[in-house]
This record gives structure tokens, C-alpha cells and sequence, in this order.
């Protein structure tokens, strides 16, 4: 499961896999992270010189990337869910790509994965995970999280073009599940 995600370009990855260091053979390996000192989206919101119009293609981006990497399994396998999508989990690559982090929670297709049972009281939770802890969480789960987590990208800003994209972000944070808009929908 987790090197399907590896083929993704919005998750760290290992570059050039483990390589030995030449003076130590078997003794010491290395690896190179992509990006590994990126900020995160909370970091990154609060920077003034990130436009407008950066902003709005970053959340752009973050739900083609989320629908990307929802993609990534067999149609007849278990979903993939992230489940702890929040500002702290969402890097802001060097190209403005976002880089998913903080897989700790997260359900990975064919793999028994236990979470914490108790319900959770972060704001960027969906209601249902909220109510009945990760087990209720699902992909559309994911999509509340991201949009609840991209808003806070615009919360400054007034102009037409920026409630367009709050709308949309908006429709992705429904109280109900099967009124949540998909990812594809609010690209």
C-alpha cells in the first residue's frame, strides 16, 4: 500500500531509494526527502507575499491531487483515506504543489488498520468523524477536511473571484455526507 502512494508526486517519497554512504558499505544508509522543508499550509497562509491568484491554484491543485491519490487503488480494494487532513498535514511544495504528510491515521487498502474509536473535536473533521471517531471516516471525509483545511487560505481576502472559489470550497464542507460536493466537482 504504501509504495502505491510513492507513485504520487504529492506524497514525500524516498528518492533514488536507500543508497549505502560510500566510506561505510552496510554499515550506514541515506535517503533524500522531496521537499522536506516545506511550510505547511498554516505556515504558508500567513504569508502575505503568496497572491491571490497563487492561493486560489494551490486549492485548485489540493483537490486534484486528493482525487489523484483517492485514485490510486484497485476499483474492488478497500478506499484509500486519509483521515487527519488538516493545515499542519498539507505542504506547500517549491512549485506550489501540495505534498500530503501525516499518513499516522490514515486506511490503506489491503491492510488492517485500527484508529482511535473515540469521537474527535478538530475543526477540520468531518461531522460524522467527529460524531463517531475515525472508523466513520471515509474519502468524503477527506473532502471536508481539505476544503475546511483551503478555506482557511481566504479567510482575508474579499474580492469576486475569492468567494467564487469559497463557494465552491464551501460545497465540499456539508453538514451531510451525501451532500458534500467530490473533489472533481470543486476543482
Amino acid at each position: 500500500a504504501l509504495q502505491m502512494l510513492q507513485t504520487s508526486r504529492f506524497v514525500p517519497r524516498g528518492r533514488d531509494t536507500l543508497r549505502e554512504l560510500p566510506e561505510f558499505p552496510g554499515e550506514l544508509s541515506f535517503f533524500t526527502l522531496i521537499d522536506p522543508g516545506a511550510p505547511n499550509l498554516a505556515a504558508r497562509a500567513a504569508d502575505d507575499s503568496w497572491t491571490t491568484t497563487e492561493r486560489i491554484e494551490f486549492a485548485a491543485n489540493s483537490c486534484m491531487a486528493l482525487h489523484e491519490i483517492h485514485g490510486l487503488i484497485d476499483p474492488e480494494a478497500v478506499k484509500f483515506v486519509h483521515r487527519n487532513l488538516c493545515p499542519q498535514s498539507v505542504l506547500v511544495g517549491s512549485r506550489s504543489e501540495p505534498v500530503f504528510i501525516n499518513f499516522s491515521l490514515s486506511r490503506l487498502p489491503n491492510t488492517q488498520t485500527l484508529g482511535m474509536v473515540e469521537p474527535t473535536n478538530s475543526e477540520f473533521d468531518a461531522p460524522e468523524v467527529r460524531a463517531g471517531g475515525l472508523n466513520a471516516a471515509s474519502q468524503l471525509s477527506d473532502v471536508f477536511s481539505l476544503c475546511s483545511a483551503l478555506l482557511t487560505l481566504f479567510s482575508n481576502a474579499t474580492d469576486a473571484k475569492v468567494e467564487a472559489v469559497r463557494n465552491a470550497l464551501l460545497l465540499g464542507c456539508a453538514d451531510s455526507a451525501d451532500s458534500r460536493a467530490s473533489l472533481k466537482d470543486i476543482e
